[in-house]
């Protein structure tokens, strides 16, 4: 499982990517908003600045931004500032891979921390691209049974029906090339 710290540190970041403006995003707003300790919270958004992830402003209109681009920071990043080494982790470990249950989803031994393609292993693994998308898929679908526990997942063919996207638009493919497949 993941720590508060790590858990909180998450929250912040993407309080932080969603409502940054012209003007940094002070610690009480995020601390009320995401119903953060705010003593914890400044040692996180500290933590994250020494990193490299987040920059400061000082003065009336100070708090903290994203110094990059939020869609290029990835998870493991934000996990490696605040867990420490991926060693250090709690994860089972073999053959320089981490271990875990190829039955379900790809999930290692932490509840919510999966491990997909080149670094995980399980019995039988073959290292061949389509078996990464295989995991991929499975470990996505888990993964959103965590996040949306009420809502049920309905695999669609995205390239005849489109796709939804996180921003809420509506991709599809042209209808005549739909109608040339079906």
């Amino acid at each position: 499982m993941l720590s508060k710290k790590t858990k909180y540190g998450i929250k912040a970041l993407t309080f932080i990517a969603r409502n940054q403006g012209d003007v940094p995003v002070q610690v009480g707003v995020i601390a009320n908003h995401e119903q953060i300790p705010q003593k914890f919270l400044e040692n996180i958004l500290l933590t994250l600045r020494k990193s490299g992830l987040l920059g400061s402003k000082k003065g009336k209109h100070g708090g903290y931004y994203i110094r990059k681009d939020p869609k290029d920071i990835l998870m493991t990043e934000v996990m490696r500032v605040l867990e420490g080494p991926i060693a250090d982790w709690g994860l089972e470990i073999e053959k320089n891979a981490i271990k875990v249950d190829n039955s379900q989803n790809y999930q290692t031994n932490i509840p919510g921390i999966f491990a997909i393609g080149d670094v995980n292993t399980y019995p039988e693994k073959l290292k061949l691209i389509l078996c990464g998308f295989h995991e991929a898929t499975l470990m996505c679908q888990a993964a959103y049974r965590i996040i949306n526990p009420d809502k049920k997942y309905i695999l669609k063919y995205t390239t005849v029906s489109g796709i939804d996207g996180f921003d809420g638009s509506r991709k599809e493919s042209p209808k005549a090339v739909v109608q040339s497949i079906t």
